[in-house]
């Protein structure tokens, strides 16, 4: 939106200097005709005005069509990425509903139900994962892909990915075969699971539209091992679809998303290659067109420990009787907050919008409320709002009070609107307990 906001301010400007120009021009012309001067001098004055003017107004409108055709090109960017969003949303939700569906959970029994919430969660955050990469992709300034790298097999991050998939090759009748080759099965490495899984599953959602009906896809797993205590990981994702030219394969192979048509491989395409790059891998496609297409991925990875990685006990003894005004008008937020900070013994006030937040902490005795947890979107009353009338309030504690902003508006631009107000943190929503506990800790300890 910020681009397309310069673009039109730099239309606006040229306009601006265009009229000032035909401004001038038009008052050299009148002081040339109340002069004496000859006709002939006044004739030559005007050619060269026209002319002057015309070369003045074909620039314009040949740069205000760039910029136009620019804003069209964003456009039809962010129009692409939103469908195929859309499609690659439908397989993690796909398996929330499915898993959770009352008729279904009936019959489970307990490591039935175990399972299908494990399911649940692991599909929760790779939704989350698509849409953080969506919002990235929709505002090129916020353009950033982290990794969150914990110990897993690599086993259980396949297998997660491969059952997810599942369904979309049942629907065509696709043969999808499932093999692993010289890989631990027990051994845990370091990687983050949710962009493995990322890349994965745009490679198998590839195979799957582009293979007709009675088709075959293949995914074999190979590790090769390396002499520093790690292994390349490398999957081949083969199937015997329509294929493509090698001209396609390269713009397949492009890091702009935007480079890839809305018919072509999905919105994570431009995202896959840009996640390998920052894990140092690589990726290849052979195609043929008629034939089918292979992708072949390479991921570096390290041996570790679990124990080493996990298991590290954080002290959170300096929150269990603290009371936490909570500012949030979503009562299913609210009820899950007041589950999560009461599972460290903390006690939970809550205003329903920013207004009435204001007025519970300014109505309340000194050391009432140990920190707020503020949402941003209310109404009545926004968070942005409340915590400025919180921070310049009477209040004796009106300047110390820890305020942590607690919202699904994930920008840095956000972040920089909270701290500007006089916020201490930022967390973004769905709520990471681990999170919420450490930032609670630290500035109540503090």
């Amino acid at each position: 939106m910020d681009n397309k906001r310069d673009e039109k301010q730099l239309m606006q400007k040229r306009i601006t200097v265009i009229i000032v120009l035909l401004c001038i021009a038009v008052v050299v012309y009148i002081v040339a005709m109340t002069m004496s001067i000859s006709s002939t001098l006044i004739l030559t004055i005007e050619i060269l005005l026209l002319a002057v003017m015309a070369g003045i107004v074909i620039y314009a409108l040949s740069e205000n069509a760039k910029v136009m055709r620019k804003l069209n090109e964003d456009d039809h960017a962010r129009q692409t990425i939103l469908a195929r969003a859309s499609r690659d949303m439908r397989t993690p939700m796909n398996a929330i509903i499915n898993y959770s569906d009352e008729s279904m959970m009936k019959h489970y029994n307990p490591k039935q139900i175990q399972d299908s919430l494990k399911e649940i969660n692991t599909s929760g955050k790779y939704m989350m994962t698509l849409i953080d990469d969506l919002l990235a992709l929709c505002n090129v300034k916020e353009k950033k892909f982290e990794l969150n790298e914990k110990p897993h097999t690599i086993v259980e991050m396949i297998d997660t990915t491969v059952s997810m998939s599942h369904e979309r090759f049942d629907e065509k009748n696709i043969t999808f075969h499932v093999e692993y080759r010289k890989v631990d099965k027990f051994r845990n490495v370091l990687a983050d699971e949710v962009r493995v899984q990322q890349i994965l599953m745009n490679l198998l959602a590839n195979a799957s539209k582009f293979t007709p009906n009675n088709g075959h896809v293949s995914l074999i797993v190979e590790g090769v091992e390396k002499d520093d205590d790690g292994l390349d990981l490398i999957l081949h994702v083969k199937d015997d679809g329509v294929g493509m030219s090698q001209d396609k394969v390269k713009k397949i192979l492009s890091d702009d998303p935007s480079d890839i048509s809305i018919e072509g491989p999905g919105m994570g395409m431009g995202i896959v290659n840009q996640l390998i790059h920052l894990v140092h891998g690589s990726i290849t496609c052979d195609s043929q067109e008629g034939v089918g297409t292979e992708f072949v991925v390479t991921l570096p990875l390290k041996y570790t420990s679990k124990n080493d990685q996990e298991n590290i006990n954080f002290d959170y003894t300096v929150l269990k009787g603290k009371n936490i005004l909570l500012v949030e008008n979503n009562m299913l937020n609210a009820e899950i907050t007041r589950n999560i900070l009461s599972n460290q013994g903390m006690m939970m006030d809550l205003a329903s919008d920013g207004k009435q937040g204001v007025a519970m902490f300014t109505h309340a005795m000194p050391h009432t409320y140990d920190a707020i947890l503020m949402d941003i979107r209310m109404p009545v009353m926004d968070g942005l709002e409340a915590t400025k009338l919180i921070r310049h309030s009477t209040h004796p504690e009106a300047e110390i009070i820890p305020i942590i902003a607690m919202t699904a508006d994930a920008f840095d631009e956000d972040r920089k609107k909270t701290k500007e107000v006089g916020m201490d943190a930022h967390i973004t929503k769905p709520i990471d307990p681990d999170e919420l506990y450490i930032t609670l800790s630290n500035y109540i300890h503090n």
